[in-house]
């Protein structure tokens, strides 16, 4: 199963020391969707060769500027481009306000359909199915900022055939093997081999939790409990602690502990201040409390 994220910005608030603003692209058996459009984010997909067109589905965490002002330019290139597929967009209230708006008063009519999806979880759910298909699933989860803020937990499933290696005869040939495993019989020196036979059907279950914006919450552990890789924003370090609390951020020793509790198995920490040049010192902080830790530093791809 190939699920892939990659990184295209991971600043907060302004662009700094070389780094954009919040965006990320979820390859799922070669389906595209983006997490977060910050400024820049088109210039970043140009850079990383991500071809727009194969984008569908677009979440938006919250509604602050370094989260979503990319998507007005983004909108604008798919119609250059002469897009007719319908653009879904996922966020929470007033989204499609602000973009309705801004085609409103440029008097911009766009060739192809924008569907709206609000996101709108009562505080004592916790979790809103937004999109699932027979690949994956997207799940948004209540995270605590200054203003509404979504996490996202993309869960992709697939089944596939394993064969039972020790039934084969020796000898027969791989391509055999090969089709049995694809589902199909065959008959190899007058002996018919028949796939249900030979094989098991096996799930494969993998999960990305994405947690922007927010202060370190222990309610959500049991909703991203296990994933195989957790993003988390560590916007400051413990020396700030406070005015990440005034703020409704993280550390990047919260995330590192968060990501512990968890019992994830990898984690990514991003949405990096400025104040910050040089990331190693968050890493650091972060590995002393969850070791398989690593930056989301932009243009990286992380494979599930």
């Amino acid at each position: 199963m190939h699920f892939e994220v990659k990184i295209l910005g991971s600043g907060s608030a302004t662009p700094a020391w070389g780094r954009h603003l919040s965006s990320q692209i979820i390859n799922i058996e070669h389906q595209y969707l983006m997490i977060d459009c910050g400024e820049a984010t088109q210039f970043r997909m140009i850079e990383e060769r991500i071809k727009v067109r194969k984008l569908n589905h677009i979440f938006i965490s919250h509604l602050h500027g370094d989260h979503y002002f990319g998507i007005f330019g983004l909108l604008s290139t798919f119609n250059l481009n002469g897009r007719k597929n319908d653009l879904h967009i996922y966020g929470p209230r007033g989204l499609d306000e602000v973009i309705v708006t801004n085609l409103r008063v440029s008097n911009s009519v766009l060739g192809y359909k924008l569907i709206f999806h609000e996101i709108n979880i009562q505080e004592n759910e916790k979790t809103q199915v937004l999109l699932e298909n027979n690949i994956f699933k997207v799940t948004a989860i209540l995270l605590c900022h200054r203003i509404t803020c979504f996490g996202f937990l993309f869960t992709a499933q697939s089944k596939s055939l394993k064969v039972k290696a020790d039934k084969f005869p020796k000898g027969l040939p791989f391509e055999l093997i090969r089709e049995i495993k694809l589902g199909n019989d065959v008959n190899w020196e007058g002996k018919e081999f028949l796939s249900n036979e030979y094989t098991y059907s096996k799930q494969e279950k993998k999960v990305y939790a994405y947690c922007t914006d927010t202060i370190v919450q222990k309610e959500i552990i049991p909703i991203i409990k296990g994933a195989d890789l957790l993003y988390h924003e560590a916007t400051f370090m413990e020396d700030n602690e406070d005015r990440a609390k005034a703020t409704f951020h993280s550390t990047a020793a919260q995330a590192g502990r968060f990501a512990s509790n968890a019992e994830v198995k990898k984690l990514i920490i991003g949405h990096f201040s400025s104040r910050y040049k040089e990331l190693d010192l968050l890493l650091n902080e972060a590995k002393e409390h969850f070791e398989t830790t690593d930056l989301a530093l932009e243009g990286r791809s992380f494979m599930i």
